[in-house]
Protein backbone atom coordinates (compact mmCIF):
# COMPACT_ATOMS: atom_id res chain seq x y z
CA UNK A 1 0.00 0.00 0.00
CA UNK A 2 2.65 2.38 -1.26
CA UNK A 3 1.96 5.78 -2.65
CA UNK A 4 3.40 8.93 -3.55
CA UNK A 5 1.96 10.69 -1.46
CA UNK A 6 3.80 10.85 2.14
CA UNK A 7 2.26 9.53 5.29
CA UNK A 8 1.22 12.00 7.84
CA UNK A 9 3.58 12.37 10.98
CA UNK A 10 2.52 9.14 13.29
CA UNK A 11 0.49 10.58 16.82
CA UNK A 12 1.42 8.49 19.82
CA UNK A 13 -1.25 7.81 22.19
CA UNK A 14 -0.63 5.72 25.42
CA UNK A 15 -2.30 2.14 25.52
CA UNK A 16 -4.84 3.19 27.71
CA UNK A 17 -8.37 2.54 26.45
CA UNK A 18 -8.98 6.12 28.34
CA UNK A 19 -7.22 7.08 24.91
CA UNK A 20 -9.71 5.61 22.47
CA UNK A 21 -11.31 8.62 22.20
CA UNK A 22 -8.66 10.46 21.16
CA UNK A 23 -7.71 7.77 18.72
CA UNK A 24 -10.86 7.53 17.20
CA UNK A 25 -11.09 11.70 17.00
CA UNK A 26 -7.82 11.81 14.58
CA UNK A 27 -9.61 8.93 12.62
CA UNK A 28 -12.59 10.92 12.06
CA UNK A 29 -10.74 13.82 11.58
CA UNK A 30 -8.36 11.65 8.51
CA UNK A 31 -11.69 10.96 7.30
CA UNK A 32 -13.10 13.99 6.73
CA UNK A 33 -10.63 15.44 5.08
CA UNK A 34 -10.12 12.64 2.40
CA UNK A 35 -13.64 12.29 2.01
CA UNK A 36 -15.21 9.12 2.92
CA UNK A 37 -18.85 8.50 3.66
CA UNK A 38 -20.28 7.93 6.61
CA UNK A 39 -20.34 4.32 6.32
CA UNK A 40 -16.84 4.36 5.60
CA UNK A 41 -15.85 6.54 8.62
CA UNK A 42 -17.82 4.19 10.69
CA UNK A 43 -15.44 1.18 9.01
CA UNK A 44 -12.52 2.67 9.84
CA UNK A 45 -13.66 3.58 13.27
CA UNK A 46 -14.40 -0.02 13.93
CA UNK A 47 -10.72 -1.07 12.31
CA UNK A 48 -9.03 1.16 14.42
CA UNK A 49 -11.22 0.54 17.71
CA UNK A 50 -10.57 -3.32 17.09
CA UNK A 51 -6.67 -3.09 16.41
CA UNK A 52 -6.15 -0.71 19.55
CA UNK A 53 -8.48 -2.87 22.13
CA UNK A 54 -5.90 -5.86 20.69
CA UNK A 55 -2.66 -3.98 22.08
CA UNK A 56 -3.93 -3.16 25.43
CA UNK A 57 -5.42 -6.44 26.15
CA UNK A 58 -3.02 -8.29 24.45
CA UNK A 59 0.25 -6.83 22.96
CA UNK A 60 0.76 -4.98 26.34
CA UNK A 61 -1.29 -6.97 28.67
CA UNK A 62 -3.74 -4.19 30.05
CA UNK A 63 -4.30 -0.25 30.27
CA UNK A 64 -0.42 1.20 29.99
CA UNK A 65 1.68 4.14 28.91
CA UNK A 66 3.15 1.97 25.84
CA UNK A 67 3.21 3.12 22.93
CA UNK A 68 0.98 3.26 19.57
CA UNK A 69 1.27 5.25 16.73
CA UNK A 70 -1.49 6.55 14.24
CA UNK A 71 -0.73 8.21 10.99
CA UNK A 72 -2.83 8.34 7.51
CA UNK A 73 -2.30 9.16 4.18
CA UNK A 74 -5.13 10.94 2.43
CA UNK A 75 -5.78 9.63 -1.64
CA UNK A 76 -7.52 10.94 -4.35
CA UNK A 77 -10.26 8.13 -4.09
CA UNK A 78 -9.92 7.55 -0.51
CA UNK A 79 -7.58 6.91 2.68
CA UNK A 80 -4.88 5.00 4.37
CA UNK A 81 -4.54 4.36 7.76
CA UNK A 82 -1.38 3.56 9.34
CA UNK A 83 -1.35 1.75 12.85
CA UNK A 84 1.25 0.50 15.02
CA UNK A 85 2.26 -0.66 18.43
CA UNK A 86 5.42 -1.87 20.20
CA UNK A 87 4.23 -4.99 21.55
CA UNK A 88 5.32 -8.52 20.95
CA UNK A 89 5.46 -9.14 17.15
CA UNK A 90 2.20 -10.75 16.29
CA UNK A 91 -0.30 -10.80 12.63
CA UNK A 92 -3.81 -10.68 13.47
CA UNK A 93 -4.38 -10.78 9.90
CA UNK A 94 -2.76 -13.92 9.14
CA UNK A 95 -5.30 -17.15 9.12
CA UNK A 96 -7.84 -14.77 10.87
CA UNK A 97 -11.13 -16.39 10.23
CA UNK A 98 -14.47 -16.68 12.11
CA UNK A 99 -14.47 -19.08 15.29
CA UNK A 100 -16.10 -22.11 14.15
CA UNK A 101 -16.78 -23.13 18.10
CA UNK A 102 -18.73 -21.55 20.79
CA UNK A 103 -15.26 -19.25 22.27
CA UNK A 104 -15.20 -15.71 22.64
CA UNK A 105 -13.11 -14.08 20.68
CA UNK A 106 -11.54 -13.90 16.64
CA UNK A 107 -14.50 -12.14 14.94
CA UNK A 108 -12.23 -8.83 15.82
CA UNK A 109 -9.47 -9.69 13.47
CA UNK A 110 -11.84 -10.89 10.48
CA UNK A 111 -13.25 -7.85 10.92
CA UNK A 112 -9.83 -5.82 10.05
CA UNK A 113 -9.14 -8.02 7.61
CA UNK A 114 -12.34 -7.46 5.72
CA UNK A 115 -13.91 -4.00 6.70
CA UNK A 116 -11.23 -2.09 4.80
CA UNK A 117 -10.56 -2.43 0.90
CA UNK A 118 -7.34 -3.57 1.32
CA UNK A 119 -5.52 -4.48 5.25
CA UNK A 120 -1.80 -5.49 5.39
CA UNK A 121 0.72 -6.30 8.59
CA UNK A 122 4.39 -5.96 8.56
CA UNK A 123 6.61 -5.84 10.97
CA UNK A 124 8.52 -2.75 10.69
CA UNK A 125 11.85 -1.33 12.86
CA UNK A 126 10.34 -3.37 15.50
CA UNK A 127 6.80 -2.06 15.73
CA UNK A 128 3.36 -4.39 14.89
CA UNK A 129 2.17 -2.15 11.69
CA UNK A 130 -0.97 -2.64 10.46
CA UNK A 131 -2.03 -0.33 7.12
CA UNK A 132 -6.00 -0.59 5.92
CA UNK A 133 -7.07 1.53 3.29
CA UNK A 134 -10.42 2.56 2.73
CA UNK A 135 -11.97 3.92 -0.45
CA UNK A 136 -14.56 7.07 -0.64
CA UNK A 137 -17.14 4.16 -1.31
CA UNK A 138 -16.04 1.57 0.89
Amino acid sequence: MSDSVPLSQPRRFNADMAELTNLLADCRAACLMAGLGTQAMQRAELVLEEAFSNSVHHGYGGNSHLPVWLSHRILPDGLDLVYQDAAPPFDPLHEAALPTDQRPGGVGRVLMKTLPGEASYALLAGRNTLSFRFHQTC
